[in-house]
């Protein structure tokens, strides 16, 4: 029995006028105390989180990111793990109250 995966979410980022402008990553890692030992890696399509205390994580992303834009920030407080990551291109959003 290995170390388990970190609890993870992804949110779009964004209005229904804008789109969706950015997606945010969010994993709590408790058994973490510092942004040091942690990580990260970016791609378009994907991001790849590594660290000791848990099983490597694959977040595949719905939209193309721009990795070189993107924005991690890690809370010791709350042992959180915040990754911003802008959209390339433009994505709408879809409409309230429809079911896809």
């Amino acid at each position: 029995h290995g170390p388990s995966l970190p609890a993870h979410t992804v949110t779009e980022v964004g209005s229904p006028a804008d789109g969706i402008t950015a997606l945010k990553l969010e994993v709590k890692l408790p058994l973490v105390s510092s942004f040091q030992e942690v990580e990260l890696e970016l791609t378009e399509s994907e991001v790849r989180l590594t660290c000791q205390a848990y099983a490597p994580l694959s977040v595949a992303l719905e939209h193309p990111v721009d990795p070189d834009a993107a924005a991690a920030k890690f809370s010791k407080k709350s042992h959180k793990l915040r990754v911003e990551m802008p959209i390339v291109g433009t994505v709408s959003m879809p409409a309230q109250g429809q079911m896809l």
